[in-house]
């Protein structure tokens, strides 16, 4: 094998177990409310989606469009919906080996792709319909192509403006991947200017023109940026909720459990203190170790300390899955520090292993059939209305919980067991609005449609937790409704109500 085709093969071969390990049983799970949020933005029409994003969701347009040529190809089984998301891990696991060894060493390289495709987070976003995998393939290979254009002066003024269209398309993917920036102006252009004065301008590469292609990319991604500033207030409901503790920043974020945290953040605080210990030992700008180190930590701990002061002072911001893109570098911080321990692969190996064993029940969690969203059961309800309705029937979703739980959504997942059923409620579908969801009328404005049907009402209604009466329940039975049957479901609860003599 020739050196260069190892190059390629090495990240390469990492990339098809990660994809092969985010994908194993992925479609296991119930879909949950992000999910689909997914298909009822990517499966409408190019103009109807054009419609909606300035209004809501403008942070995941280009997800979105890359979701609507997917679903029309391949449909939105729930394999097809989250097979993406599989293959954006595969082709993250592969920038982190090329970070790693082009950056630190193959043996960097290789722990890091090895921890990369076992962390929590990353086996939880490449089994999710939603943009966080792709978000963080994106942002590793951005790096990749900035430490290639910072290592090679002299490049045309194409390529540089390539790094302009890839960091705009990054943002579109997802807004966050912006924090990447002050990050690399961190880990670029402080140790740039140190140098330069230091040792004259001669002893560093391009970092004033990585600014100026910067600039010109969050230009391009202005459209975005702008209306997803003007959408803040849909996330607003995040003020509502103990986003940031102690356990979601140390634990949830990237982990998933105590103990692959303690492990976790063990390797990352060895590779701080030896990473600092050996920088000031061997204070060379050729260093590539500390190079690493510097980047790798400024990706990690600028986003976070950004987005947890923002989250306290200005506005809630902050949930767990928007650090996603920071996971290939919580993977290369952590291989800095296990590759500290000694030079030798079997040690190398037993410690991956024992991180694989921490996080074993972790990943069985998440393949379990409610891991989603606290329990979402929609692929039961969807079962359960399958096989027992029959054409005409009518059908009430309960509306009176928070979009995310809101069990209409589960038609649009699984249509075929919805078919011939009246959805008596519906006023306006999705796709004829400029938002993401159906515009629906009260039970009593419904009246008229129920009496149009032959009787039998079906009623899909949010439990959680809660054991409360559902109103519109008890609309349907002033309207001269009775309930005869209940069938208790994991998070849902299915009534059959037939109308009263």
């Amino acid at each position: 094998m020739t050196p260069r085709l190892h190059r390629v093969a090495r990240p390469a071969l990492f990339g098809v177990v990660a994809f092969l390990v985010s994908f194993a049983f992925s479609w296991v799970p119930s879909p949950w409310g992000d999910e689909a949020a997914t298909v009822l933005s990517a499966d409408r029409p190019w103009l109807s989606l054009a419609r909606m994003l300035p209004t809501v969701d403008a942070v995941h347009g280009v997800y979105y469009a890359l979701m609507h040529v997917w679903i029309d190809a391949f449909g939105q089984s729930m394999i097809a919906l989250r097979l993406p998301s599989a293959v954006a891990v595969g082709f993250a696991a592969a920038g982190v080996v090329v970070l790693g060894d082009r950056l630190g060493s193959r043996r960097i390289g290789t722990i890091a792709g090895a921890v990369f495709l076992v962390l929590p987070r990353v086996t939880f976003m490449g089994g999710e319909a939603r943009s966080y995998a792709l978000s963080a393939a994106a942002a590793v290979w951005l790096v990749v192509l900035i430490v290639h254009l910072l290592r090679r002066p002299g490049l045309r003024p194409r390529v540089w403006f390539a790094y302009s269209l890839a960091l705009a398309t990054s943002i579109g993917i997802f807004l966050y991947l912006g924090l990447l920036l002050p990050a690399l102006a961190v880990a670029v252009v402080v140790p740039w200017l140190w140098r330069g004065r230091q040792r004259g301008r001669s002893a560093v590469v391009e970092p004033a023109r990585w600014i100026r292609f910067t600039l010109l990319g969050i230009l391009l991604a202005g459209p975005v940026i702008g209306f997803a500033i003007g959408q803040r207030n849909q996330i607003s409901f995040l003020g509502d909720e103990q986003a940031v503790t102690l356990h979601t920043l140390v634990v949830t974020q990237w982990f998933g459990s105590s103990p692959v945290a303690v492990f976790g953040w063990s390797a990352i605080a060895v590779a701080l203190v030896v990473g600092v210990v050996e920088s000031r030992r061997h204070a060379r700008a050729h260093d590539a170790a500390p190079s690493l180190l510097a980047l790798s930590t400024a990706t990690v701990f600028v986003p976070m300390l950004i987005l947890t002061v923002v989250n306290a002072l200005v506005a809630p911001i902050y949930t767990t899955r928007y650090l996603s893109f920071a996971t290939p570098f919580v993977a290369l911080l952590m291989a800095l520090g296990i590759s500290t321990i000694t030079r030798q692969f079997a040690v190398h190996t037993v410690v991956v292993v024992g991180l694989a064993v921490l996080v074993l029940p972790v990943y069985v969690a998440q393949r379990q059939p409610f891991a989603q969203d606290g329990g979402s059961d929609w692929a039961e309800v969807a079962r359960a209305v399958g096989e027992r309705v029959r054409p005409g029937d009518a059908i009430v979703f309960d509306d009176d919980v928070g979009n995310s739980r809101k069990p209409r959504a589960v038609k649009y997942l699984y249509r075929s067991d919805f078919a011939g059923l009246v959805d008596v409620a519906l006023k306006t579908p999705y796709a004829q609005t400029s938002g993401m969801r159906d515009v629906t009328r009260s039970i009593e404005a419904s009246a008229a449609a129920l009496r149009a049907t032959d009787g039998r009402v079906w009623f899909v209604d949010y439990r959680g937790l809660s054991g409360d009466r559902p109103n519109q329940l008890a609309e349907l039975e002033r309207l001269g409704y009775r309930v005869t049957l209940t069938v208790g479901l994991h998070r849902d609860t299915l009534y059959r109500l037939d109308r009263r003599a």
